[in-house]
């Protein structure tokens, strides 16, 4: 590699951190602003069929996309995600993306959606729901 092409991926790189930087500022004030906990929305579409012939970027052209769970990722921000229903019988979850050092706030938003999904689950098998 020489050093015309490291300077164009180092200037890159730069650029994309302060894109990142910039995205993760915008986020935090918006919860802030709004008073707001944490942000909760869909993860990820559905997981898709394994394509042998052409690979996963072959299958993901034919699947619904949709989610947010990789902003909390390259933004630094505490996340989780709950499974929370199925598409196609392929699982989908639920995000909760908080602010820094809510760890603590975003898995328990996480644990009481599990135990609700627990108490509704158990609600349908006893009425045949």
């Amino acid at each position: 590699m020489n050093l015309l092409m490291l300077q164009k991926i180092k200037k890159k790189y730069l650029s994309s951190l302060k894109k990142i930087k910039k995205v993760r500022l915008e986020t935090i004030a918006i919860l802030k602003d709004n008073n707001l906990d944490a942000f909760i929305g869909l993860t990820r579409g559905p997981a898709w069929k394994i394509n042998y012939n052409g690979g996963d970027s072959k299958e993901m052209q034919n699947s619904l996309s949709f989610g947010n769970g990789g902003y909390a990722a390259f933004s630094g921000l505490p996340h989780i995600t709950v499974p929370f229903f199925k598409i196609n019988n392929y699982p989908v979850g639920v995000s909760f993306i908080g602010l820094p050092w809510t760890d603590e706030l975003v898995l328990g938003l996480g644990a009481a959606l599990e135990k609700e999904q627990a108490s509704f689950l158990n609600l349908s098998l006893q009425t045949g729901n």
